[in-house]
């Protein structure tokens, strides 16, 4: 069954109608189109949200996911196929890397975080600075997420905005 969005999009171009529904080999991508985001979105969140992985979706906030466990706790930021993940522990950071491994063709692993969608991310000792072209944005302390032993998002009364934008993210060291 062909997504309804492919029947639309080849509407005017009656020649393309004989080839739906058939396998055929692609001369170029459809990296950056609306229906192969919406199939990456679709694949990513269903494997993140599989019983075996067992993160959550954070429904106001789609792009991130969240799994608790009696060990620790573990965030992935998602923008599309860049991720930026954090875990309280080495061994969930690990298991998150084997399982992505696993389930995906991971061209490179880029370490600690320095940068993330044109945002500079600096770890100090018990907290992270998110700028943007040199300018801080906000500032917490990591012991702000956890509230006897549930997860919250960054209070606003526990952020430094030093722009005129803040832009605030929960960040778990």
């Amino acid at each position: 069954m062909l997504p309804i969005e492919w029947k639309e999009m080849f509407k005017a171009n009656t020649e393309v109608h004989k080839w739906l529904g058939k396998p055929l080999r692609l001369t170029k991508s459809l990296y950056g189109d609306r229906v192969a985001n919406l199939a990456w979105d679709e694949t990513q969140s269903n494997w993140m949200t599989s019983p075996e992985i067992g993160f959550q979706r954070i429904p106001s906030e789609r792009s991130i996911y969240v799994k608790k466990t009696m060990e620790g706790m573990m965030m992935v930021l998602n923008a599309v196929d860049d991720l930026l993940y954090f875990a309280t522990t080495i061994e969930m950071k690990d298991w998150f890397e084997k399982e992505t491994e696993r389930r995906f063709d991971v061209q490179k692993k880029l370490g600690q975080a320095e940068w993330y969608l044109q945002s500079r991310i600096t770890q100090l000792a018990d907290y992270f600075l998110e700028s943007r072209r040199m300018n801080t944005v906000a500032s917490c302390s990591s012991s702000t997420f956890f509230n006897d032993g549930s997860y919250e998002f960054v209070h606003q009364d526990n952020i430094t905005e030093t722009t005129t934008n803040p832009t605030i993210v929960p960040i778990v060291s």
